[in-house]
């Protein structure tokens, strides 16, 4: 079912599998495994914690098209650049995202 009210398009990057790479080697680049689908990204809400230093976390509730998406994927806003990491499966209902950043 597709989102009645989009305000942005996203895209879905995801970094190719590959079994032979270590694990401590840095990551490739992420492919883009969708783009142009179309989503709102609500408002952002957050809070600021110590963890070993200080971070700062930033949630977004993330309501699109269905598409093909992992946990282990990143969502691009298209509009504005941002990257967020996904939450897991998107579905038409909305997914729950969150932005980690050093402070």
């Amino acid at each position: 079912m597709p989102v009645p009210l989009h305000t942005t398009t996203v895209s879905v990057l995801r970094v190719p599998a590959d079994s032979a790479r270590d694990p401590y080697d840095p990551q490739p680049e992420p492919e883009v495994v969708d783009s142009g689908v179309p989503a709102h990204i609500s408002s952002p809400s957050g809070r600021e914690r110590t963890a070993g230093g200080s971070q700062e976390v930033v949630e977004f509730r993330l309501t699109c098209d269905p598409t093909d998406l992992t946990h282990t994927d990143r969502v691009q806003d298209d509009q504005t650049g941002v990257s967020t990491r996904s939450p897991g499966p998107a579905y038409a209902g909305g997914s729950d995202s969150t932005r980690s950043r050093p402070a």
